[in-house]
């Protein structure tokens, strides 16, 4: 799955939406922790206590405080959301909003929507948490504004970025975590900024042995006793360069790839990426 967007925007509407609400006395902290924008309720910046839709926001802090391996299982702890899963991580995920069908959930990737062509829906679990630095999730219907299949709700995922928190200088990051059935999973980052120019780098890798996901005790079923392994790989890209104030050029990049093993009849194998 790759993804790649390129925007031209004005930055100080976000600042300006919360500044007209506040006292002229209010401190820069009580400003910073108002800032909570959201744009996919509909498609254009807003406070999320003003959006007419029932929004979600999901922040990196919440990603860090959590235990679930996936995207699809981080979002099934959400109250409205539930998922299921063909297997173990990497396989084919569906999330369902509300009760309305896999099929009926939007996923869109820094605005970009991302979709399977065979599966009838958008897998969840090809985006590695490590490279996600906020989700917005709209609950109920969205039709109007993201087509037919956003009658259950949408999911938008914001890739990691500089933004304007990036300090002058250069700021690495690394994690390591090793788990049952053979996981290792290292992630690696670099974020900074260098005068009007800031930027993100990351890369993640997966790799975990997984079980066997046929059942030997099901009748006239074709078990095949091996593991099912993953692999997975993921790069992700930002920079931002500020032209002018109020204004600045935006680019991202993201490449996710898997290849996972499922079973197809007794002793065979098949892969699929």
């Amino acid at each position: 799955m790759k993804s790649l967007t390129l925007s031209l925007r004005a930055t100080a509407f976000a600042a300006a939406a919360c500044a007209l609400s506040l006292p002229q006395a209010a401190t820069a902290q009580s400003i910073t922790s108002l800032d909570r924008i959201t744009v996919t309720g509909a498609r254009t910046p807003q406070r999320i206590d003003e959006a007419l839709a029932d929004v979600l926001l999901i922040t990196r802090a919440q990603i860090d405080g959590c235990t679930s391996l996936s995207l699809a299982e981080l979002l099934a702890k959400q109250a409205g959301l539930q998922m299921s899963l063909s297997g173990g991580v990497g396989r084919l995920s569906s999330v369902f909003v509300r009760g309305a069908e896999a099929r009926h959930t939007v996923l869109l990737v820094d605005g970009v929507r991302y979709g399977s062509a065979t599966a009838g829906g958008p897998n969840f679990d090809n985006i590695p948490l490590d490279t996600i630095e906020r989700i917005e999730v709209v609950k109920g219907p969205a039709s109007a504004l993201y087509g037919s299949d956003g009658v259950g709700g949408v999911v938008q995922v914001f890739t990691r970025d500089a933004g304007a928190r990036a300090k002058q200088g250069h700021v690495p990051s690394a994690a390591a975590t090793l788990g049952s059935y053979g996981r290792r999973q290292l992630s690696a980052g670099l974020r900074g900024a260098q005068g009007d120019l800031q930027f993100a780098l990351g890369a993640q890798t997966l790799r975990e042995s997984g079980f066997s996901a046929t059942n030997a005790k099901v009748p006239f079923g074709s078990f095949n006793p091996d593991d099912d392994a993953i692999k997975q790989d993921s790069f992700t890209a930002s920079a931002s360069y500020q032209l002018s104030a109020g204004w600045s050029l935006d680019g991202r990049l993201m490449r996710s790839t898997g290849l996972v093993h499922f079973d197809d009849g007794l002793g065979r194998d098949t892969l699929t990426k």
